[in-house]
């Protein structure tokens, strides 16, 4: 979809008191109904809010194997906080993101470096919001990863301790991801480790590569849209 007409969209959406899912949002669950996908969790009080798939579904499985549950988990699309959309979509449900049984407050958001980040008039109005809010632009904030989101979130430590510590080694490194949140914290991952890496999808310090290259560190996400679009994992 045209970022015109995302935008002319959420716009006519928020004139009737109605919010817009996506686009390409294949992750959601409202009032503990899954639609599209979502992974199954507890009900409780941690609403989630991200970009749409696999970013919300890991922090979900993370707070629901440390005993928290959740309230809503609604996909925006990746590009709803970039500065052309304006966070349409994104900010309206930080005001209205409460569970009617449980009146669960937000609790999270979840964006992929590559669309930007938070711009600054929207991290000025989430400070204003009256709902605790635990903020997780991935590489840019102190909550950098996804477990360390759900840390923040939990207020302790999740079990099984610290990521191992990754160094250099012989050969070379090859990722496949089903999504792009998760290619994209292995890439940040590597590149603090010092690893130069390529990917479909790079974040900041990554290089752009189109296939998954047989004499470089690459890390391709198969949920990618080109990929798609060619029906065949993007290889050489």
């Amino acid at each position: 979809m045209p970022v015109a007409d995302e935008i002319e969209l959420k716009r006519f959406a928020a004139g009737k008191g109605l919010l817009v899912m996506g686009p390409d949002c294949g992750t959601a669950l409202i009032g503990g109904a899954p639609i599209a996908f979502a992974n199954v969790v507890p009900r409780g009080d941690v609403g989630l809010i991200s970009a749409s798939g696999t970013g919300l579904q890991e922090v979900s499985c993370l707070l629901a194997r440390a005993g928290r549950g959740i309230s809503h988990g609604i996909g925006v699309g990746g590009r709803d906080l970039s500065e052309e959309v304006g966070g349409c979509d994104d900010l309206r449900r930080i005001r209205s993101a409460r569970c009617r049984s449980c009146h669960a407050p937000y609790r999270g958001h979840f964006q992929t470096p590559r669309q930007g980040g938070l711009p600054t008039w929207s991290t000025a109005r989430v400070a204003r919001s009256a709902k605790p809010v635990t903020l997780c632009l991935l590489g840019r904030r102190r909550q950098w990863t996804l477990a360390s989101a759900a840390e923040a979130v939990l207020g302790r430590p999740l079990a099984g301790g610290p990521l191992p510590t990754v160094g250099k080694r012989p050969g070379w490194l090859r990722g496949l991801y089903s999504g792009g949140t998760l290619c994209n914290e292995a890439q940040l991952v590597l590149i603090g480790a010092g690893i130069e890496v390529r990917s479909n999808v790079p974040v900041p310090g990554a290089t752009q590569t189109t296939r998954l290259e047989v004499d470089a560190h690459s890390l391709i996400d198969l949920g990618d849209d080109v990929i798609h679009a060619r029906g065949r994992p993007l290889t050489r």
